[in-house]
């Protein structure tokens, strides 16, 4: 881990040493994690649009 400012810390060099000596189920098991967080934003995000289209028709009247 190290600090590159505003209190982020970034610890990507420490999870891929720890992937690269993971059996093959832990990288299943994340690739199935990526997966569904993927799915979730998508979804989340094609909600926000809606919700947003939904707002501005009603606004201009369309």
């Amino acid at each position: 881990e190290r600090e590159i400012g505003y209190g982020i810390t970034d610890s990507w060099d420490e999870i891929v040493e720890t992937l690269q000596g993971a059996p093959v189920s832990i990288h299943t098991e994340l690739g199935r994690y990526v997966r569904e967080f993927e799915t979730r934003v998508r979804q989340d995000t094609d909600e926000i649009y809606m919700r947003s289209d939904v707002r501005d028709q009603r606004v201009t009247g369309r």
